[in-house]
Parts: structure tokens; sequence; C-alpha cells
């Protein structure tokens, strides 16, 4: 959302063309997929804040692990 001088926001969106029938919506962290007219599926962008480790001199258990949403 962009504010101007007074207190009414204006929304902000960029389209970006597909295919003839398609293009996807970028609107604040939302992507809306359209296709012919109706949203076949959106995206929300997520931002996960990096793990920080405090430095140690033990041994590290080196195995790695996954997580799906």
């Amino acid at each position: 959302m962009y504010w101007d001088k007074s207190q009414y926001p204006y929304p902000r969106w960029t389209d970006e063309k597909v295919d003839e029938d398609k293009f996807i919506r970028s609107y604040g962290e939302y992507k809306y997929h359209i296709d012919k007219g109706e949203i076949s599926y959106w995206e929300k962008h997520s931002n996960f804040p990096d793990m920080l480790m405090e430095s140690s001199d033990q041994v590290q258990d080196i195995k790695i692990g996954s997580l799906d949403l």
C-alpha cells in the first residue's frame, strides 16, 4: 500500500502476462494466477528469519532435516 499526504491508501499491483488468457497479478505479498478471468490459485510470500546458531567448540551433528509447508 502506498500513502499520499492525506490518510487514504492507494493500492498498487503489477500484472505479468503468461498466455493469451492467463496472467499473474502481484499485490503486496500475494500472487493471484488468473485464467480466463477466474482466479485458478493464489500464493502468499512467506519470509522466515534465518536461524542463527551460537558458535561453540562442541562437535556438531551434521545430519540435515527439512520442513515442508
